[in-house]
Parts: C-alpha cells; sequence; structure tokens
C-alpha cells in the first residue's frame, strides 16, 4: 500500500518554502554590509587604501563562492521536491485506474534531466572518493614507513559514504525517471523497458529500512541527551528555562524524523511501483 500522496506533496511544499526562504535571507545577507564598514577599515594603522580594497575582493569573492553553494544547493532541493510531489501524483494516476498516459506538470523536468542529474552527482562523488583514497593509503604508507598500508576505518567510511550516494542519487532518480517515461506513455518503448528492467527494488527496500534504523537511533539519542542534560541545566537556569532548552533540541530532531520516514517511506514506495510496471510488462 503506497503512502498516502499528499504526505509527499506536503513535504516538498514545505521543504521547498524553506529552501526560498534560504536563498532569500543568504542574498539579503550578502548584500547587507554597510559601506561604512570598509570606510572605517582605512583609519585603521597599517591597513591603508591599499589594504581595504584587498579586503573587499577577498569579501566579494567569499560573496560569490556562498552565493554559489546557496544555488546549488536550491538546485539539488529543486531537483529532490519535484520529483517527490510528481511521484506523489504519479501514485494518484496508477490509483485513479485510468488508461490515459500521466501527464507532468511544467514544473516537472523531463526524465532524461533526472536520470543525468542523478548520474552526474553520484559519478562527481565518486571520482573525488577514489583520490580521497587513494591519498589516505598514500599518506598512511609513509607514516607507516609501508610500501603499502590500508587506514581501515577511513577507507570503509569512504566506501560506505560513496555506497549510500549511489542508492540515494543514482538508484533513487534512474527508478523515478524511468517510472516517469513508463507512466508517461501508451505503450512504453523496448529501450524503456529495458532501462526499467535494470531497477532493483531489493535495494530501494534496503535504504528505507537502515534509514529505519537510523530514525530509531536519532529517537534513542534525543531521548538519552535530554535525560542527560535534565540534571545539569536544570541546577544551572531553573526548571522552567529547562523546557527551553529541551524544546531547543527536541524540536529539531522531531524534524529531522519526520524528514527521514518521509523520505524511507518515498524509496519504499519507489520499490513498489518498480515492481508493479515490473510485474506488469513481465520484466521479474
Amino acid at each position: 500500500m503506497y503512502t498516502k500522496p499528499i504526505i509527499y506533496k506536503a513535504y516538498s511544499i514545505v521543504v521547498a518554502i524553506f529552501s526560498f526562504l534560504l536563498l532569500l535571507g543568504s542574498v539579503i545577507s550578502l548584500f547587507s554590509v554597510p559601506s561604512d564598514v570598509f570606510n572605517g577599515l582605512s583609519s585603521v594603522q597599517g591597513v591603508g587604501a591599499d589594504g581595504v580594497e584587498a579586503i573587499k575582493a577577498v569579501f566579494i569573492g567569499i560573496k560569490i563562492a556562498f552565493l554559489i553553494v546557496v544555488i546549488v544547493s536550491v538546485f539539488f532541493t529543486y531537483m529532490d521536491v519535484s520529483s517527490i510531489y510528481t511521484f506523489a501524483q504519479m501514485i494518484e494516476h496508477e490509483q485513479s485506474k485510468t488508461k490515459a498516459p500521466f501527464i507532468k506538470q511544467p514544473f516537472t523536468m523531463s526524465s532524461k534531466a533526472y536520470r543525468r542529474f542523478g548520474t552526474i552527482v553520484f559519478t562527481v562523488y565518486a571520482i573525488i572518493s577514489f583520490i580521497a583514497i587513494i591519498a589516505l593509503v598514500i599518506s598512511y604508507s609513509i607514516s607507516q614507513s609501508a610500501f603499502l598500508a590500508v587506514p581501515v576505518i577511513p577507507v570503509a567510511i569512504n566506501l560506505l559514504t560513496l555506497f549510500l550516494y549511489y542508492i540515494t542519487y543514482y538508484c533513487r532518480y534512474k527508478t523515478f525517471s524511468d517510472l516517469l517515461d513508463v507512466v508517461s506513455s501508451e505503450e512504453p518503448s523496448v529501450i524503456t523497458l529495458d532501462n526499467l528492467k535494470e531497477n532493483k527494488s531489493g535495494v530501494l527496500r534496503g535504504y528505507c529500512i537502515f534509514l529505519f534504523a537510523v530514525t530509531m537511533l536519532l529517537i534513542a539519542a534525543t531521548v538519552v541527551g535530554i535525560i542527560v542534560i535534565a540534571g545539569p541545566v536544570i541546577s544551572a537556569v531553573g526548571f522552567g528555562l529547562f523546557w527551553v532548552v529541551a524544546a531547543l533540541i527536541v524540536i529539531p530532531s522531531v524534524l529531522a524524523i519526520l524528514s527521514l520516514c518521509v523520505i524511507g517511506c518515498y524509496f519504499d514506495n519507489l520499490a513498489k511501483m518498480l515492481e508493479h510496471y515490473q510485474i506488469k510488462y513481465n520484466l521479474l
């Protein structure tokens, strides 16, 4: 049984609004530094006019770099929420039992765009990851005065992170884009069905289980954290302010838990829809 599509839609809208506000706040903060700050620097001994100009150049460079990071982050968020919102519509389309092909909304990018996005992100991270592993091995070998020494824990963490990127970007967006191709076609082509057959529902469900485990650990960590700080905080600021401190811990944790639950259900539902169409077209 699918999760109610309204949950995915609400999640997408909330995240999109938060992302827009973050972008707006970032842009405002970037251009809100008053000019008299730099004028005041010219009066500082040893700075001088050239020093002020150099500081201005550095500050502008930081602004540009930060703005680029924010824009990239917003784009990632757009790809995330647009795909989840569209998937909610795909669930509604499937549940309607209509034989007409699914029509995506104007804000939804093409299936190729989502597929390429997931592939590019995973490929870039894989390259960075392998370079990092090589650097770790070389530096560790030098420190151990050995021809080849492998720092097992850092390399294992790196490979685990790479595997998670493989699922969260490559598998997720490929499955979504292939399903979008199928539901948008009156009669899927052989290439479309071959692409759909390549996806593995077990990987998606395994990631759902992983997120469930992370959620349980987060809940346990939140409860333990509240218990641990209760005594010292109450002694320091009193019982009344303790609830304020507790709220500052609990609210972000609850939001993170809700987000993990939605994403976990999304991966599970992707697997369910994948299996549905693989069975429908005899691909299993």
